[in-house]
């Protein structure tokens, strides 16, 4: 029998949590790497490395595939840093962007 969505994510433990304290997990990661991305243009310095893809991976969805979240008013509104960077990490290695993300109309 295959395991369900529900069972990975009590395995992983993050299933084990209330939707508040998912939202107070990202709201508390947020704002950590907003402090360490500081004024830096990328996590590490002005280059970008392997560390920016894993970040970018992170926090772009909420910005660009979890819209209207909680998270993605927090970012706009005191995470600035966190959203110039994914603009940032979006024009430089996604010129494409627009052509290649569409949203599914079902």
């Amino acid at each position: 029998m295959l395991p369900t969505v529900k069972g990975w994510l009590d395995a992983q433990g993050m299933g084990r949590h209330t939707p508040e304290e998912v939202a107070r997990f990202a709201e508390k990661d947020l704002r950590a790497v907003s402090t360490i991305l500081g004024e830096n243009k990328f996590i590490l310095g002005n280059t970008p490395s392997s560390i920016d893809a894993t970040v970018f991976g992170s926090v772009s969805i909420f910005l660009w595939v979890l819209a209207e979240s909680a998270q993605e008013k927090l970012i706009k509104t005191e995470l600035k840093n966190l959203e110039e960077y994914c603009w940032r990490m979006r024009d430089l290695y996604w010129k494409d962007w627009a052509t290649i993300s569409v949203k599914s109309t079902s």
